[in-house]
């Protein structure tokens, strides 16, 4: 399972909610990832509201299991959005189509169980290059409004350029 993928989750009726996320992803599959990945491991979800429900953050703390921090409406950045794109794909290539919840539901296991490997590790492995790249595309928008007040301070564009060369969380702006 550490150099492979866990089974495709598939939520069946009714909304995600907070309850559902921690008691059947969190619970089953990042708790057992994180116990053997070790203290290095770290969660990268993204902004949905079950993610971010406060018995989510218990959880996540209880099992000292650290989320990456993660900007808003940056779908880009996370593998696993490129992934549901491939599924999409090749879902919407099937003729005829999946007609009901069931045929959807078996069609999407199906093409889950036979996505490769490689390409999955190499999303995994752009994910840095990808931050970076982002945070490059970010830092001319910074330094453009530096001279702005942030949190009713000034700050000078000096600082704004410091903070990205530290290692500053610019990505999270």
């Amino acid at each position: 399972m550490l150099d492979g993928r866990t089974p495709l989750h598939v939520f069946e009726r009714g909304i995600v909610t907070g309850v559902r996320y921690r008691d059947e992803i969190l619970e089953p599959y990042v708790r057992l990832f994180r116990g053997a990945v070790g203290p290095v491991f770290i969660l990268m979800d993204d902004n949905a509201r079950p993610h971010r429900a406060l018995l989510v953050d218990e959880f996540l703390e209880s099992g000292d299991i650290r989320r990456m921090d993660w900007p808003a409406r940056s779908p880009d950045l996370n593998p696993i959005e490129h992934v549901w794109d491939v599924l999409g794909r090749a879902i919407a290539t099937r003729n005829p189509p999946p007609r009901t919840t069931k045929e959807m539901k078996t069609e999407l296991l199906n093409e889950w169980d036979q996505l490769p490997q490689e390409m999955i590790k190499c999303l995994i492995s752009s994910i840095k290059s990808r931050c970076k790249a982002c945070i490059s595309e970010m830092l001319p928008l910074l330094k453009k409004s530096a001279d702005r007040k942030i949190n009713g301070l000034n700050i000078s564009r000096a600082a704004v350029i410091n903070m990205s060369s530290a290692g500053g969380s610019i990505a999270a702006l």
